[in-house]
């Protein structure tokens, strides 16, 4: 594995629009997430980061970051995704592993599939049956 910091961008596109061979850029999701956001930035399957990962739009974990994890809006981590390593985000829904601390500023949702173990600060958390957490938890309005 490589350590650096990252930055998320949105994924754009290249299209042909005339016959002049002219082309502009469009934004393109990289994967639709239920509650209708999208991903601005995915780390795919086979994907391996070391080191501290930082993005401003919503993220896709299918592959594993260790290190820590910094995201603005929404972190997804699919049921392929790990984390090990202290993650601090806008909201989280994790339907994968994550080893270490989180503080989620919003609503943290652990699907039937998630596994968290570390100490949880959150606004809010939801844990379908099934979802496991191994940690202290703190549930509170006010988690900065």
């Amino acid at each position: 594995m490589i350590g650096f910091t990252a930055t998320a961008k949105t994924a754009r596109k290249k299209q042909d629009t005339s016959e002049k061979g002219q082309t502009y850029s469009k934004e393109v999701p990289l994967k639709k997430e239920e509650g209708n956001s999208e991903a601005s930035c995915l780390i795919a399957a086979g994907t391996e980061i070391e080191g501290q990962f930082e993005a401003r739009e919503n993220v896709r974990v299918d592959g594993l970051i260790v290190g820590q994890v910094k995201c603005a809006k929404r972190l997804a981590v699919g049921e392929q995704g790990r984390i090990e390593g202290t993650v601090e985000a806008g909201e989280m829904v994790l339907w994968g592993r994550v080893e270490g601390d989180v503080k989620i500023k919003g609503t943290l949702h652990i699907r039937s599939t998630g596994r968290l173990l570390g100490n949880i600060v959150a606004m809010q958390l939801i844990v379908d049956e099934g979802g496991r957490y191994e940690g202290e938890c703190f549930v509170c309005k006010d988690n900065k």
